[in-house]
């Protein structure tokens, strides 16, 4: 058997990815696969043995940064949250487009507390962790100090806007509705949306969005650098995330999170389908469940949807790609 790494979308494996990748070339090895890759891929530390070759005769194919189109079926990778190191092996995609974006996961369930997940947790939020690989955009305790107003509703813009969502006339109608409700807001941007790769303003990225700084600027408190979500959501009443928005912090912190889109966890948020709903939800937080991991109708919380998430769906280890493959690997093959 076949397994073929390809160079769509993604042609080189850095320092970031190679490891990921030799994980999961290890445990298909493991499995009896050769391991083939094509001509343009660039591995960096790539394993021994490794062919080159097309995908015709592959039994399985691995996509990264990639979603299911006109591809043959394979799986795709994609890196993830809620630190580095951590990443999805999927049927149909990356963030956004993951299998339980479209299917409610038969294994999610209200989820019993765990003491080593909330250990995890309050690690991460000890260390202001994020998921960004690239450490100069990852300060961690060294992230500046920020200001922000108390019980303020959070808005968290990454790249909103693609053929398919219209990303950025929704968040401004969502940014009017909450001025015209009185509601203090801020405004944080991905810094890898404004930023360069060394953590330094990008003059490029600031005057392609000077427009939509200047209009949220004054109104809101706007945050374009290397402040950390660590800082910022204990004193937030809620907060709306685009689908886009892949931060695992707000889920960290149990706050009410409204989603616009169709991100993976929309099944457990509170899905703001047209603009009228959004500042009822708002004003009125019943609909959110304090309690992380139980409530009365015994339906998963958002906290549920997070703690299944990182702990049975993403991979970050040999262990957790070998459990993952035993899910996926037949229906793979067995389609070929």
């Amino acid at each position: 058997m076949i397994v073929h790494f390809s160079a769509l979308r993604r042609f080189q494996y850095n320092r970031a990815w190679a490891p990921v990748m030799n994980i999961i070339a290890k445990e298909f090895r493991n499995r009896g696969y050769t391991i083939q890759r094509d001509s343009a891929l660039l591995w960096w530390r790539e394993p021994d043995n490794v062919h080159v070759g097309n995908n015709d005769n592959a039994d399985v194919i691995i996509y990264t940064d990639k979603t299911q189109d006109n591809n043959l079926p394979g799986l795709y990778v994609g890196l993830q949250g809620p630190e580095p190191g951590y990443f999805s092996i999927d049927t149909v995609g990356v963030w956004p487009h993951l299998e339980q974006t479209y299917t409610i996961p038969e294994d999610l369930s209200v989820m019993e507390a765990n003491f080593h997940f909330s250990e995890a947790v309050g690690l991460w939020k000890d260390a202001k962790i994020s998921h960004y690989n690239n450490s100069k955009l990852n300060l961690g305790i060294n992230s500046p100090p920020v200001e922000v107003p108390d019980n303020h509703v959070l808005l968290i813009w990454t790249a909103m806007e693609n053929e398919w969502s219209p990303g950025w006339n929704r968040q401004r109608v969502i940014f009017k509705k909450l001025l015209e409700a009185d509601l203090p807001v801020v405004v944080k941007y991905d810094p890898q949306f404004m930023l360069k790769s060394d953590g330094t303003i990008d003059p490029n990225k600031m005057d392609r969005h000077k427009e939509w700084i200047d209009y949220v600027e004054g109104d809101a408190v706007v945050l374009t650098g290397l402040e950390s979500l660590h800082d910022i959501l204990p004193k937030s009443r809620c907060v709306v995330m685009d689908e886009h928005v892949i931060n695992l912090e707000p889920f960290m912190y149990n706050k009410p999170i409204l989603c616009t889109g169709n991100p993976p966890y929309r099944h457990y948020a509170k899905q703001i389908h047209h603009a009228h709903q959004l500042i009822p939800a708002i004003k009125d937080l019943s609909w959110f469940h304090t309690d992380r991991q139980w409530s009365d109708t015994q339906t998963p919380t958002t906290y549920d949807w997070f703690q299944w998430y990182v702990s049975k769906y993403l991979c970050n280890d040999v262990e957790s790609v070998s459990r993952r493959l035993d899910e996926l690997l037949e229906p793979i093959t067995q389609h070929h």
